[in-house]
């Protein structure tokens, strides 16, 4: 039985879903779709549009047959360690035919794959360019798109693109990985709307006006951030904390309300800095995932119907990976303090995410 899979897309954009589905199976004749979907917060920090729950059962909704994430410490990671874990995952999974990717349809596959593989070489010249880039105030990421286009012309706007940009990131992650699924190009730029210009999982710009996107939620990270540095080994905790640089980790610590200043990129860091300090993601934690390929197991969240036990039967047997629901991840944990570590990251995630739902969507 033929499976696609797909690493998460559309997540501002949900309503697509289905359509991209479609597209999926008709052009790569696909019997099931697996869907590497993400965690309570994007990419960027910013808290998700729904639960993880919620989101999954909507992605079953717009044909997906089932739906699985990563381990959340790694989908909040370091910039671009959310589609390397995504990539990691499918690539022990041992099951894919294919990994479906939506584009824009403007640049052709091998066009995409040049830019990610001169990406992933990044020749000095091109090195060297990046780091006069960022001596000017540049971040890195903001650095490598601008120097990329002096060497292939168009990669730029190649970047930038909400389709494009996260394509050749994971055709990259894939080089990375020396992951040799075959890529299948799906063109969808002609279903998005046209003010979408930012590539999904792209803070836009807010002026700096508020941090997690409305001024109560920053109230709210700002609080839970004043309770935990009143806890006598606060200081021990962040030094244990993963990820940030000196600027973020200072800021985050001694001063959260003045992020003003910082761009977009770091405005990102911070808040993922600040939720791994609050859900006690440390470096070790991080560092375990990394000796797994950021995929030490991976949660089932959501599956069609009962006529998927069979596949997912065999997509177990045959994944390097331990697939749990929610019920298996809890006996897991008992048996292994590893997995039991993970397990109170993700329970302290989704408290976290559940004390901002309420106000973010009106209710009392």
């Amino acid at each position: 039985m033929k499976t696609a899979v797909v690493i998460d897309c559309f997540r501002k954009n949900r309503e697509v879903c289905g359509l991209f589905t479609e597209r999926v199976r008709r052009a790569t004749k696909a019997e099931r779709i697996l869907w590497i979907a993400g965690c309570e917060f994007e990419p960027d920090g910013m808290p998700a549009a729904s639960p993880v729950g919620e989101d999954a059962a909507y992605l079953v909704k717009a044909g997906a047959d089932a739906v699985i994430i990563p381990p959340k410490t790694a989908l909040l990671d370091r910039a671009g360690t959310e589609i390397f874990a995504q990539t990691a995952l499918v690539s022990r999974l041992h099951f894919a035919d294919c990994i479906a990717v939506p584009v824009s349809g403007r640049y052709s596959g091998e066009e995409l794959k040049k830019l990610a593989m001169f990406l992933f070489t990044e020749p000095r010249d091109f090195q060297r360019a990046v780091r006069m880039k960022m001596a000017d105030g540049a971040s890195m990421e903001e650095a490598k798109r601008s120097c990329a286009e002096s060497f292939i012309p168009g990669a730029s706007g190649v970047l930038a693109d909400p389709l494009d940009g996260p394509a050749v990131e994971l055709q990259k992650c894939m080089f990375q990985l020396y992951c040799c699924i075959r890529v299948e190009w799906i063109p969808m730029g002609d279903s998005l709307p046209m003010e979408d210009s930012l590539p999904d999982g792209t803070l836009p710009d807010t002026d700096g006006e508020t941090l997690f996107g409305s001024k109560d939620t920053d109230e709210y990270f700002f609080s839970l951030l004043g309770e935990c540095a009143a806890d006598p080994h606060f200081e021990e905790r962040v030094s244990e904390t993963a990820g940030g640089s000196a600027a973020v980790r200072d800021i985050a610590v001694s001063r959260p309300r003045e992020f003003g200043a910082l761009g977009a990129e770091d405005r990102s860091e911070l808040r993922k800095f600040i939720l791994r300090l609050l859900a006690g993601i440390r470096m070790a934690d991080s560092q375990m995932c990394g000796l797994h390929t950021y995929s030490p197991y991976a949660r089932l969240y959501a599956q069609r119907d009962v006529d998927g036990s069979e596949w997912l039967s065999e997509l177990r047997r045959e994944s390097w990976v331990p697939l749990y629901t929610d019920r298996e991840m809890q006996e897991a944990a008992e048996r292994d303090p590893g997995i039991g570590i993970f397990r109170t990251i993700d329970a302290s995630l989704q408290k976290i995410y559940d004390g901002i739902g309420r106000g973010r969507k009106g209710n009392p």
